[in-house]
């Protein structure tokens, strides 16, 4: 694949065209925040944690991770729950390593979030 192009002297990769830049798993760790709906989701390597005022959504230690070659999903499992089938639980689906948006499940709810500061405890779970 073809060296970034921009200046930058970054070692980034680039994708079909030249245009979509390769995103390392490392690179979508860190925490996600919906405005409208009080809730923001911490991603890391081993763990998924969902916090906000209304519903305790838990944490995911269990976090499968795949990449089409442009979008990364992190489906999150209980420990000791086969990964091998979708998640019942919860699904993150990230556009590039500024935006994530988390699927609960069961509930078919969206909830589009924007990668911002750290978790500051805000919330009541």
């Amino acid at each position: 694949m073809p060296e970034c192009r921009c200046g930058c002297q970054c070692d980034r990769k680039f994708g079909r065209g030249g245009v979509i830049p390769i995103v390392l798993q490392e690179e979508l760790y860190g925490t996600y925040w919906n405005e409208g709906k009080d809730i923001c989701v911490e991603v890391k390597k081993n763990a998924v944690v969902i916090h906000d005022d209304v519903e305790n959504y838990g944490e995911y230690h269990k976090i499968n991770y795949t990449n089409d070659g442009k979008t990364w999903r992190a489906a999150c499992y209980w420990l000791g729950e086969d990964t091998k089938n979708p998640s019942t639980h919860v699904e993150l689906v990230f556009t590039g390593n500024t935006q994530c948006t988390i699927l609960l499940v069961k509930q078919k709810i969206t909830i589009p979030c924007v990668r911002g500061q750290d978790y500051d405890y805000r919330f009541s779970y």
